[in-house]
């Protein structure tokens, strides 16, 4: 579901001195930029529930504790045309309240108009999950949408 939705109203990225991070209800995305030519054997990332490493050539990239925690059996890299290494993190609480403010703690920190964007795309997210006849892809919000938009599991009891 995030993937079509992403797909139809693009991504809210952070960027950083290495590349951007951007986030779904269900995913953290990493792209870093490495040199051209870089093989995979270049390369040593480790990611685990609470945190990540990415070397390249002995170089460090990324390093430290993720803002969030994550299932460490869910989380992939892959380096694309040698010159890009791109990190999938699955959020271990996938719901449109757990927008991440930074990608690590301390480090890559949204702007606060960022974060603000981050949070409004997942509670349009979480909408078109409950809503899925509807398309919120080109939609805009206003008004109650921090931690995850305002709750209408009791409307109609």
């Amino acid at each position: 579901m995030s993937v079509h939705f992403e797909e139809r109203s693009g991504i809210v990225p952070c960027k950083t001195p290495w590349g951007e991070w951007y986030q779904t209800m269900e995913d953290v995305f990493i792209d870093v930029r490495v040199p051209l030519g870089t093989s995979a054997k270049d390369i040593t990332c480790k990611l685990s529930s609470k945190e990540i490493a990415l070397s390249v050539k002995g170089n460090v990239i990324l390093k430290g504790k993720l803002y969030g925690s994550t299932i460490a059996d869910e989380g992939t890299w892959t380096l694309e045309d040698n010159k890009q290494v791109s990190i999938v993190l699955m959020k271990s609480n996938r719901e449109a309240g757990n927008c991440w403010s930074s990608l690590l703690e301390g480090q890559y920190h949204a702007d606060p108009l960022v974060q603000d964007e981050m949070q409004k795309k997942l509670t349009l997210e979480r909408f078109q999950r409950e809503h899925p006849g509807f398309d919120f892809s080109g939609a805009d919000i206003s008004g109650n949408y921090s931690g995850g938009g305002p709750d209408f599991s009791n409307l109609g009891k």
